[in-house]
């Protein structure tokens, strides 16, 4: 089927495909109502069109499937995403036994092993390492497993909420931590509605709307109790939230010495939560900012000078800074215009920041400014439409 290229307008054959790269301008093309539509053929179709190189590259390969698959479920997105970043395409060139890789893959990620199984395979499909990916396909067999272990779930959590009404909570929260460890959102709604109630319990005690003493310390005690439980199970915000328990007198009796190691253990575990959901290259990036490892800004220069389009940005900003390097504002730039350029959309924000501020050493220029907003928009990040209807609202442009 011939189908016109949106850049030059001359003719391409995509053979179906969802995406390809135009023969003549070399630009990308998608083509989300193309044939087909299974996210092993998906990915596939991304390799054929873009070489496995792409599977190195987090950020261009995340834009790519955005546009070539915006009706993929978006557990697929994240795990094919997360797949990326754990090298999996590589893994796989050397791996005698991909059981034991789906295994490492479940173990290292906190996913379920159902999921990297299937992960595993799409990337192994598209490499041409297997000629089939049956799960995508399944019978009838599969179907009622899948049934069976949805009614499971249901019964956990109502089980859980059983044990919330007994203010079993510590029971309650180890159950729905886990299920929300497999990706469960009702488990997830659940934990959070906990959280909140415990919330708006400590609330009205520490602003004293309770007229009966004894309602007031009950309320503080299940507070503390629901806090406790959730930062059991990993929670940052309830670790903090003990330790302002601890730090007022709240539900349990003050003690300085327990709220600042709570409050610290918050901070470590909010790190911790916060680079297992970053890409590797942010994780380099941050501590580069916080000067811990003078070698990840070596590392983020030598992805960038591969090719890694979010490491080119991150080094504009770390010479931006001066994070892990001096501050060099010529290098900014052009690193930065790099990943502008690749298609990364915060590159070419920042840049209209730069334009819009007279900043990095380029002329004020409102004119460039909208039009690399424009162009951030195009590419993905939406904050930009609040720059560019600043100027026009300021009558910039």
């Amino acid at each position: 089927m011939n189908i016109k290229c949106p850049y030059c307008s001359s003719d391409c054959d995509d053979s179906g495909a969802l995406v390809w790269k135009c023969p003549h301008c070399a630009k990308i093309v998608t083509c989300a109502a193309g044939s087909r539509n299974a996210p092993h053929e998906i990915l596939r179709d991304i390799v054929a069109a873009f070489g496995e190189e792409i599977l190195a590259d987090r950020a261009m390969f995340r834009n790519i499937l955005s546009d070539a698959a915006p009706n993929m479920p978006v557990q697929y997105r994240k795990l094919f995403v997360l797949a990326v970043d754990d090298n999996i395409h590589d893994k796989l060139k050397h791996a005698d036994d991909t059981n034991s890789l789906k295994h490492r893959f479940a173990e290292e990620n906190c996913i379920n092993r159902e999921n990297a199984d299937k992960i595993v395979d799409c990337f192994a499909y598209a490499l041409g390492k297997i000629q089939t990916v049956t799960e995508h396909s399944p019978d009838h067999r599969q179907q009622q497993q899948t049934s069976v272990k949805t009614s499971d779930n249901s019964i956990k959590i109502n089980e859980a909420k059983a044990l919330i009404d007994d203010e079993q909570y510590d029971k309650a929260a180890e159950i729905l931590a886990e299920l929300d460890g497999q990706g469960n959102a009702e488990a997830q709604q659940e934990l959070d509605k906990l959280y909140k109630t415990a919330e708006e319990l400590y609330k009205k005690v520490d602003d004293g709307d309770f007229d009966d003493f004894d309602e007031e310390i009950a309320a503080g005690e299940t507070a503390f109790k629901i806090f406790n439980a959730l930062a059991n199970q990993g929670n940052d915000e309830a670790m903090a939230s003990v330790g302002r328990c601890y730090k007022w007198a709240i539900g349990v009796d003050e003690d300085d010495e327990k709220a600042d190691k709570w409050f610290e253990k918050s901070i470590r575990t909010e790190k911790i939560n916060r680079k297992k959901k970053q890409s590797p290259v942010k994780n380099l990036f941050d501590d580069a900012k916080e000067n811990i490892d003078k070698k990840s800004f070596a590392e983020i220069k030598a992805l960038a000078e591969q090719g890694n389009v979010e490491a080119m940005y991150y080094l504009g900003v770390c010479y931006y800074n001066g994070f892990g390097t001096d501050c060099n504002w010529e290098k900014c730039r052009e690193w930065t215009f790099k990943a502008a350029e690749l298609g990364f959309a915060k590159a070419s924000y920042s840049i209209g920041g730069f334009y819009e501020y007279k900043d990095c050493d380029l002329p004020k220029d409102f004119a460039k400014a909208a039009e690399w907003f424009r162009k951030a928009i195009q590419q993905g990040y939406p904050d930009a439409q609040k720059s560019l209807d600043k100027l026009k609202s300021e009558g910039k442009i």
